[in-house]
């Protein structure tokens, strides 16, 4: 039996986190100071402190100190202790393991949640403001939602021609 077939057969979450840790690696070569490259990419500059550091082109003392002291098998609440850092600093000063979210590209399940969040919203519109257009838009976003009948028959749905600017407009 050979399965379903992937949804996004193209997509290899490793090869695009290699990818744009090799563009990071090369853009940060190139930049004037952290702050202007975070600000180019528009993330925040702890954010970009933590990506450089996943892709091993940046290194402080304390960098140093922390990602030691979890490397000999030290949990975050000992490094706290430790360091008498907070749990977030911590964690900054630790590289990515699954890699960063926002990504430009998103994993099959990070599709999904975006996709309920939408559904989530459309709905929450619609009790709140029963009009044509919220029920439009609530139709709009629940294309291939697995319903089931009454009688518990599975179905799905997909419109023809679907304006989806006005969708993401309100969300």
């Amino acid at each position: 039996m050979a399965g379903r077939p992937k949804k996004k057969p193209e997509y290899n979450p490793e090869l695009q986190f290699n990818n744009f840790l090799q563009e990071l690696r090369d853009a940060y070569e190139e930049a004037d100071s952290l702050r202007s490259l975070a600000d180019e990419l528009n993330i925040s500059l702890l954010k970009l402190r933590k990506l450089l550091i996943t892709a091993d082109v940046f290194t402080s003392d304390i960098c140093t100190e922390i990602n030691d002291l979890y490397q000999s098998g030290k949990k975050i609440p000992e490094i706290m202790k430790l360091t008498g850092l907070s749990r977030a600093s911590v964690h900054s000063y630790l590289p990515y393991i699954k890699g960063p979210y926002n990504a430009a590209e998103i994993s099959l399940n990070a599709e999904r949640c975006r996709t309920y969040k939408i559904r989530q919203e459309q709905v929450r519109f619609l009790k709140e403001i029963p009009s044509e257009e919220n029920l439009w838009q609530a139709v709009i976003a629940f294309q291939d939602y697995p319903f089931k009948t009454a009688t518990r028959l599975p179905f799905r749905y997909k419109l023809r021609s679907v304006k989806t600017e006005s969708i993401t407009e309100s969300c």
